[in-house]
């Protein structure tokens, strides 16, 4: 039974559908007491996730975008709901309920500032200039959905601290129309799988479904099952420990800062390293110099905003974890770079060695380029792959060559850092490509990959990591990472001097195989406390 020790009613936020709607509404007799349930429902995950970062639709814009006096009151209801959000400023929750269906179902749009959403085509007031002004999205991946439902979960938690999560899986034996989307029956265990605290409800074999409301999807369809069918889910969730975390629940608890250290998620535990801790750390984004000059308060500027999502900041009072993770290596380790490769051959056991090796046998090498010479094999490599291990590519790498800047007329150096505390710098990955042409310049190489590295004060971050998806089965992108490391600590009475960590992005960033190669590259999760001056 869903109860709680003192017998009050449990909380229970719901981002999902008719499958939790119906599993709570079809079993009262779970509860001790009715409970309080706040449900946002016919969302993606990935739109809580905007709303998190300050984007999303209104109810006054999808209204006149699309005829809703035309609908009928059901999809009325749904189309416009998709605009609430509540669910990620609740706190006191007992329970969090997910289920597969909206990630599974909806083709997203885009508007101009980035905040997704989802029409009916039928209903498009003005379809030509709809398109004209939105970008169309699709589906989400399976790879996406799991990676959004993690970052979710953590979002959720820092309001609710260790609050359980229940994971339903949206059956769709008679709905035909989500037939290809049949991998989404593995979404609610592959969560699992990557966070703690989260218990899956498992797949109901179709000669086990109890049909309810036929006909309401089209002839002989339907979404919807009786009671029994949800609560042999709920039922599989409670004997995976559901049970026994809800008879800890309290409502009272109130959000609280992590501690200095706190035990790892699944998701690290996928990673060639087991049990370890987080550390908390503290860096300092300026640092008096005689070479600071005004573009370093604009540099330090943009990197606060950049890393908004990543870092604590001092000034913003006790500790709060942030949406990601950092991962990141302490440039202690690598003054000894021969020693940090031989202690990193450890992590995958020496996969990421193997790939660099065959990238020098391939003779690929590794230097500071300049941006603007390359821009035709940067244009390139961005466009050689629609989706990769970061999940689908972003706009700013689709832009055309002329928006980049154009393709050169002429040679460009490379430009050392004037302020040795606050610079960007480009690495490039390059085979020998005798005659091979930028615009007008001749340059005999061809760029395949980049890094683009950017220090502000003691941390320098990759802020992109890229290869041609041509060359990426080559090992390019462990080879220039393992060289951008060797140029660290070879500068370290220079460009990176008084530097202590490089960052890649967050440990929730991407899919699992991305984490994997963050993790086989020597990064590691930290919780990071950022001081500005």
């Amino acid at each position: 039974m869903f109860v709680k020790p003192d017998g009050s009613p449990l909380k229970i936020l719901v981002r999902g559908d008719c499958t939790c709607r119906r599993s709570l509404a079809l079993n009262p007799d779970l509860f001790a007491a009715k409970p309080t349930v706040v449900q946002n429902g016919k969302s993606p995950m990935v739109l809580f996730l905007d709303a998190l970062d300050g984007r999303t639709v209104s109810k006054e814009f999808l209204a006149s975008i699309s005829d809703v006096d035309a609908m009928q009151p059901t999809l009325q209801r749904y189309y416009i709901g998709q605009a609430d959000r509540e669910v990620v400023n609740e706190t006191g929750a007992d329970l969090l309920m997910l289920d597969s269906y909206a990630d599974m179902n909806f083709e997203l749009w885009e508007d101009e500032a980035g905040a997704k959403f989802w029409i009916h085509p039928a209903h498009l007031r003005d379809r030509d200039s709809f398109i004209k002004r939105h970008r169309k999205l699709g589906r989400r991946t399976l790879d996406q959905s799991v990676n959004e439902a993690v970052e979710l979960i953590v979002s959720i938690r820092r309001k609710n601290p260790g609050v359980p999560v229940l994971f339903l899986n949206q059956q769709t034996d008679y709905y035909p129309k989500l037939d290809n989307r049949l991998e989404y029956y593995d979404f609610g265990r592959l969560v699992a799988e990557r966070v703690d605290g989260v218990y899956w409800g498992g797949v109901e074999p179709k000669d086990a479904l109890e049909l309810a409301d036929i006909g309401s999807c089209g002839p002989g369809n339907t979404l919807h099952f009786q009671g029994s069918t949800y609560r042999r889910m709920l039922e599989r969730a409670f004997d995976s420990g559901l049970r026994a975390a809800l008879a800890g629940a309290s409502a009272s608890q109130a959000p609280s800062a992590p501690a200095a250290t706190a035990t790892v998620t699944a998701a690290d535990k996928a990673g060639p390293v087991g049990d370890v801790e987080i550390p908390h750390v503290t860096l300092s984004f300026s640092r008096n110099s005689r070479s600071c000059g005004e573009a370093c308060t604009v540099f330090v500027d943009q990197s606060e905003k950049g890393l908004a999502n990543y870092l604590h900041y001092a000034s913003s009072g006790d500790f709060v974890a942030r949406r990601f993770t950092p991962m990141l290596i302490p440039v202690d380790e690598v003054l000894d770079f021969a020693g940090w490769e031989a202690h990193i051959k450890t992590f995958g056991k020496g996969a990421r060695l193997r790939q660099k090796k065959k990238a020098i046998a391939q003779n690929y090498y590794v230097k500071p380029f300049a941006w603007r010479l390359f821009i035709p094999d940067i244009h390139a490599a961005n466009t050689s792959k629609e989706i990769r291990s970061g999940g689908a590519i972003r706009p700013t790498l689709t832009r055309s060559i002329e928006e980049m800047g154009g393709a050169p007329d002429r040679r460009y150096e490379v430009a050392l850092p004037k302020c040795q505390n606050h610079w960007a710098m480009t690495f490039g990955v390059f085979q020998a490509a005798p005659g091979h042409m930028q615009g007008s310049v001749q340059v005999d190489e061809r760029l395949v990959g980049y890094i683009s590295l950017r220090r502000t004060g003691e941390v320098a971050v990759y802020s992109q990591i890229l290869g041609h998806g041509d060359h990426l089965d080559h090992g390019i992108l462990t080879l220039l990472h393992h060289e951008v490391i060797r140029w660290l600590s070879e500068h370290r009475e220079s460009f990176t001097r008084g530097l202590k960590y490089v960052m890649y992005g967050g440990k929730e960033n991407g899919t699992s195989e991305l984490l994997r190669f963050k993790r086989q590259a020597g990064f590691r999760p930290h919780y990071v406390t950022a001081m500005t001056q």
